[in-house]
C-alpha cells in the first residue's frame, strides 16, 4: 500500500530496522525523500524492491550496454490487463497515487534511469481511464527527453490482453529487445534477450527475479554496502513519476 510506505519505513529506521520496501517506494518525492533521511539518520540499508532490475536477462543485457554504444532511445511496453482491483486501495486515487502510473510507471520509469544512468530533462504524459472499478488512470503513455536527443517512452496498460512486456533499447552500434511472458504459473517468467536480433538467452527465470532481489539485500546487509535500487537511487525514480502526473494534470510537458 504506498499511501502507507513512508510512515512504515520511517518508523523502522528509527527503530534500527533494514528497510526493503515495496515498490512503488511511496507516493510522491516528499515521503520518500522523508524515508531516506530516516534511513540516514538512523545508519540502517533502505532498498527499493524494483524487481524487474533481477531477471537474468535483464541484468545480462545491463552488463552488455556498452556494446551497442550510446543509447538514444529506449522503449518500455508494460501491457497487462486486471478487469478489477485485486486489493481495495486500488478502487481509491488518493491511496493508489492514481493508479497505473505509480504501479506500473514505476517499474518502466525505474529501467529507464537504470540503462540510461540518468534523469530527463523533460517528461510529457497523457492518461485515461477504460474501467470504472476504480478511480486512478489505467492507460498511460509517459515520454522522456534528455540531454543531447536521446529520447525514451514507457507505454502501460491494466486492460491488454495477452499481456505484452517488452524493452528496446537503440545505441548507436545496434540494439536489444527484451521480452518477457507470463507462464501463468505464480511468479514465473519465460525472459528472451536478443541482440540485433540473435538470440542471446532464453529460457524460464529461475530462481524468481524476487529471489535474487532478497538475495541482494541480503548481501548489502552483510557487507555494509548500498544496495542496487537503495532509496536514494530510487528518489531519482519517484522525481520522474512526479513529473509524469504534474504533466498529466497539466497537458504539457514539466521539467526536472
Amino acid at each position: 500500500m504506498p499511501w502507507s510506505h513512508a510512515s512504515i519505513a520511517c518508523d523502522a529506521a528509527k527503530a534500527g530496522k533494514r528497510i526493503l520496501v515495496e515498490k512503488p517506494m511511496a507516493l510522491d518525492t516528499h515521503s520518500a525523500e522523508a524515508m531516506v533521511r530516516a534511513a540516514e539518520a538512523a545508519g540502517v540499508t533502505l532498498m527499493v524492491a524494483q524487481c524487474r532490475r533481477f531477471s537474468d536477462a535483464a541484468r545480462e543485457m545491463t552488463r552488455r550496454l556498452p556494446e551497442i554504444g550510446e543509447i538514444f532511445r529506449v522503449h518500455v511496453t508494460f501491457l497487462v490487463a486486471f478487469s478489477g482491483p485485486p486489493t481495495d486501495w486500488w478502487r481509491s486515487a488518493d491511496q493508489a497515487g492514481g493508479l497505473v502510473i505509480l504501479l506500473q510507471g514505476s517499474h518502466s520509469l525505474d529501467s529507464i534511469f537504470w540503462w540510461l544512468g540518468r534523469t530527463p530533462e523533460r517528461i510529457f504524459a497523457t492518461a485515461a481511464r477504460r474501467n470504472s472499478a476504480w478511480e486512478g488512470e489505467d492507460e498511460a503513455d509517459i515520454l522522456c527527453m534528455f540531454p543531447g536527443g536521446a529520447v525514451a517512452s514507457a507505454h502501460l496498460s491494466l486492460s491488454a490482453k495477452p499481456p505484452v512486456l517488452e524493452a528496446l533499447l537503440v545505441g548507436t552500434k545496434g540494439n536489444f529487445r527484451l521480452i518477457e511472458k507470463p507462464t501463468g504459473a505464480p511468479f514465473e517468467n519465460f525472459c528472451r534477450l536478443e541482440m540485433n536480433g540473435q538470440v542471446l538467452m532464453e529460457g524460464l527465470q529461475s530462481p524468481s527475479p524476487y529471489t535474487h532481489q532478497l538475495r541482494e539485500f541480503a548481501d548489502a546487509v552483510r557487507e555494509g554496502r548500498i544496495p542496487l535500487a537503495s532509496g536514494h537511487e530510487v528518489l531519482n525514480v519517484m522525481r520522474m513519476l512526479d513529473a509524469a502526473r504534474a504533466s498529466v494534470r497539466s497537458g504539457g510537458p514539466v521539467s526536472l
